[in-house]
């Protein structure tokens, strides 16, 4: 149990770090031209709904912590780590961006692609941290 949170504290922080980074210096300029006043975020995440955003990332994490790393530690493989963990990154991002693109007028294919590439990185460097991170406090011999 200890580990399990752990690794999901850890994994939270490092995932919202990146996430912060990604949202309010990288791709910032870039999400305010396409999506304008849709945005719920003003400059960076001060205006926006961190709870919301902190819960999202939590929720990553565990699904990168359930169904990622249990099958890179099955391969005791880094590269499975990262690709489990990028592939159920692509999934929960393109299901929540698609969706966006679907019922939501303002999306634009433009965001829908560039956070689709966004999570798939995300969540394949998280999990790929985490399985190291694992390894080196957790596993014996």
């Amino acid at each position: 149990m200890l580990r399990m949170g752990v690794l999901w504290a850890a994994g939270t922080a490092l995932f919202t770090v990146l996430d912060l980074i990604w949202i309010g210096v990288v791709a910032a300029p870039f999400y305010r031209s396409q999506l304008g006043e849709m945005l719920a975020v003003g400059n960076g995440m001060t205006g926006g709904r961190i709870v919301a955003a902190l819960v999202t990332w939590m929720v990553i994490v565990f699904g990168l912590l359930v169904f990622a790393l249990p099958r890179a530690a099955q391969a005791g493989n880094a590269l499975n780590a990262l690709a489990w963990g990028a592939l159920l990154g692509f999934v929960i991002y393109a299901v929540y961006d698609l969706t966006n693109l679907a019922v939501l007028r303002g999306w634009t294919l433009g965001v829908t692609l560039l956070d689709i590439a966004w999570g798939t990185f995300a969540c394949g460097v998280v999990s790929l941290a985490l399985f190291f991170l694992d390894r080196w406090f957790f596993q014996k011999g």
